[in-house]
C-alpha cells in the first residue's frame, strides 16, 4: 500500500466535505465503495494507522432497499488526520486536487475550528459558555 494507490482510490471514490458541527466547522474526508468486499478499505486504514491517521471503516451490511448493494466507507474526521492524509495524496491526485488544496488552506487559515470564535454562531458560543460554566 502506498500514497499513490490511495490517491487514485480517493480521486475516484472519495469526497471532501465541509460539515458544520456543534462547536464549529470541520472538514471530513470519505471514501465510499459500493461493494461486499471491504478488504481494500481495511488495508488503506491499516496503512494510515501506521502514519497516525485515524480512519474509521464502516461496513454497512444492512441496506434499506433489498435491490441496493452494500456500501462500505472509510471516514477521516480528526483535523490532524485530515491534514496528514491530504498532504500525502496531494502530489498524486488530479480530479480533487483543487478541492484538496482549498481544504488544506482552510485548515491552515483557521487553526483550531473547535475554538475559533470567527466561525461560531451565537448559539454555538452560548452553548460553549454554558458548558464551560458547568465545568466550574
Amino acid at each position: 500500500m502506498n500514497w499513490a494507490y490511495i490517491a487514485g482510490f480517493f480521486d475516484g471514490e472519495g469526497c471532501i466535505r465541509v460539515a458544520r458541527a456543534k462547536l464549529g466547522i470541520g472538514i471530513t474526508l470519505q471514501i465510499v465503495q459500493v461493494t461486499e468486499h471491504v478488504e481494500v478499505l481495511n488495508e488503506i486504514a491499516a496503512f494510515l494507522k501506521g502514519l497516525n491517521v485515524e480512519a474509521i471503516v464502516n461496513d454497512e451490511k444492512f441496506v434499506r432497499n433489498p435491490r441496493w448493494r452494500p456500501v462500505s466507507n472509510l471516514t477521516i474526521r480528526r483535523r490532524d488526520s485530515v491534514m496528514t492524509f491530504l498532504r500525502g495524496v496531494l502530489p498524486y491526485i488530479y480530479v480533487k486536487k483543487v478541492s484538496a488544496q482549498d481544504a488544506l488552506r482552510f485548515l491552515r487559515m483557521y487553526p483550531s475550528l473547535r475554538y475559533n470564535r470567527l466561525l461560531m454562531s451565537e448559539g454555538q458560543m452560548r452553548r460553549r459558555r454554558t458548558a464551560n460554566a458547568n465545568l466550574t
